[in-house]
């Protein structure tokens, strides 16, 4: 419940954005669709992480309400026997959350830039949604069809307006087609129509009857897509070693062992708050998870601007983080207690 309350508000989030992309007619449905369904993969790990947070936090806080772990300690246990159930909970999530950081997600990426850049290189009609008017990517032309079959490049109802060298042009045809015989996709055929020239100068008014009519129009030239240190494979990082891509293996490798880890902090800060309610178990696991995650990103900015060495990098944010979860463990539990008093009478 937890993880579909997640993914479900992230999503509709997300969709409201890239919706509006496809409705202001600059981009098709269908690539917005992809795009979207692309960038919703991206965000399962960090979903994943945090739905373990919080639901370990909230398990923890209601068994004190309902009064489950007074049997739990009266039977002889501590806190501590959580400590092999949460592990086992959490492990195969973990393991689900790797495969998604390390191998989909990245294709994802690479996936989402190469999709952008093919929208880019797309011509204006072949984007233009029907009955929306376009504008044209140099901004000196406005297009409008009425019905537009893609498959077959045929369309009915086109419109065109456009300036150029100080003269309007406006041509409209009730059908055509995208290229032609002897001619490329680049050119917009029309079929029975007119056309109107305008001269600023004199107010001069030409008008054009035509059986046929070709149009040109501008193919938007894109690049190469540009792969972010995210969309990098992973064997591509570990086969090209430089400090940009131990930073992003640190966030990588980082987010599978944080969903650990911040489990088993959760089991050591929620187990005593009894009246706390639930808005306490929510708050606290997003806020550890919150932080655990700044500082994930903060050491990966210190690793890619070579202010700490790689290995620290690794090494250094997981184990503070398991040494402070198994302190507060023993002190929970009164074994550090009961440790300390000993260390303290000898």
């Amino acid at each position: 419940m937890v993880l579909a309350a997640l993914v479900l508000v992230v999503s509709v989030t997300q969709l409201a954005r890239y919706l509006g992309y496809a409705a202001n007619g600059n981009h098709a449905l269908f690539s917005v669709t992809m795009i979207y369904l692309l960038s919703s993969i991206k965000n399962l790990p960090v979903l994943f992480s945090l739905s373990i947070t919080l639901t370990v936090t909230m398990v923890v806080c209601r068994s004190y309400q309902d009064s489950e772990m007074a049997v739990w300690h009266s039977s002889g246990q501590s806190i501590l026997s959580w400590v092999r159930p949460t592990l086992l909970f959490t492990f195969p999530i973990a393991c689900l959350i790797a495969v998604l950081t390390l191998f989909i997600a990245p294709w994802a990426e690479r996936s989402v830039e190469e999709r952008k850049n093919d929208l880019e290189s797309r011509d204006d009609i072949s984007v233009a949604p029907p009955g929306v008017f376009i504008e044209s990517s140099d901004g000196g032309s406005v297009f409008f069809i009425d019905a537009l079959d893609r498959e077959t490049g045929k369309f009915s109802g086109v419109f065109v307006y456009g300036e150029k060298d100080g003269r309007i042009s406006v041509v409209s045809a009730g059908r055509g087609q995208s290229g032609g015989p002897g001619l490329s996709a680049d050119y917009l055929v029309a079929e029975t129509g007119n056309r109107y020239d305008i001269n600023y100068e004199d107010s001069e008014i030409e008008w054009t009857q035509f059986s046929k009519y070709g149009i040109r129009v501008e193919r938007r030239v894109g690049g190469n897509a540009y792969v972010h240190q995210s969309g990098k494979s992973t064997s591509k990082l570990f086969s090209e070693p430089s400090v940009e891509n131990h930073a992003e293996l640190v966030w990588r490798l980082g987010l599978p062992i944080s969903a650990v880890l911040l489990a088993l902090l959760c089991l050591s800060i929620s187990f005593e708050q009894v009246r706390g309610g639930k808005s306490y178990a929510i708050g606290v696991g997003a806020l550890l998870f919150i932080i655990y995650k700044n500082v994930l990103a903060f050491v990966e900015t210190l690793v890619a601007q070579g202010s700490i060495v790689p290995w620290q990098g690794y090494v250094i944010p997981h184990l503070s983080i398991l040494v402070i979860s198994s302190l507060l463990l023993l002190w929970r539990s009164g074994s550090l207690s009961a440790s300390c008093f000993k260390l303290v009478g000898r």
